[in-house]
């Protein structure tokens, strides 16, 4: 199943429809990636990769989907020798390998001087690909579109604001009326958060729970 970036952003103008412009059609676009990205930050999905390391070469290219890393699984080693496709390799004598992941780059150390295929565990997102995100269930969307309400929530009460400030010096209550509304408007995109929240926990578990079975 793939639901397309269109979709959403048809659904989010339904729940938060424009306000005095705002959003505009690229703010809505925007929301919901932002929420995607939050989503799979939060709540990713596990995948595994294969890493062809190579001798002499410490840097490679992560997934695209990549959030977070799992698990490295160690070399194919016994007794302090590596079993690769090309034969044995012997390690240096107390080897102490370690890698640092930056951006999407995986640098091993030291420098492999070993060729073999290594698997990696990781935590990975949703990715819009072609305009859909081929991986969200409805369940999922269930739960984003609520952090997508948010974002677009909060976009509408600093336009309000704002506007408030513009009209400072007019005379009657028309500037009391725009300040309450970006209040009103505060107070939805913090319910629609609180509501984001309670979902991932529903979802998930809070953070740092431990099952007792």
């Amino acid at each position: 199943m793939s639901i397309t970036l269109a979709s959403l952003v048809s659904r989010l103008t339904v729940d938060v429809p424009v306000r005095h412009d705002v959003p505009t059609t690229a703010q809505y676009e925007q929301a919901v990636k932002d929420a995607v990205r939050d989503y799979s930050r939060r709540r990713p999905m596990e995948r595994v990769a294969t890493v062809e390391v190579t001798s002499g070469v410490a840097d490679y290219a992560l997934p695209a989907d990549f959030v977070r890393l799992i698990a490295l699984v160690g070399l194919p080693e016994t007794e302090g020798v590596i079993h690769t496709p090309s034969g044995l390799v012997p390690l240096a004598q107390n080897p102490r390998e370690y890698w640092t992941i930056a951006g999407a780059i995986l640098t091993l150390h030291p420098t492999p001087q070993y060729s073999v295929t290594r698997q990696v565990r990781y935590a990975a997102g949703h990715i819009l690909t072609e305009g859909e995100y081929p991986d969200l269930t409805d369940d999922d969307v269930s739960i984003l579109m609520l952090k997508a309400q948010s974002l677009v929530l909060r976009a509408q009460a600093r336009a309000a604001a704002i506007v408030g400030q513009m009209v400072e010096y007019q005379i009657g209550d028309e500037r009391v009326k725009r300040e309450s509304a970006a209040s009103a408007l505060t107070t939805a995109a913090k319910m629609a958060e609180a509501d984001y929240e309670m979902a991932l926990v529903r979802a998930i578990g809070p953070v740092g729970l431990v099952a007792t079975y």
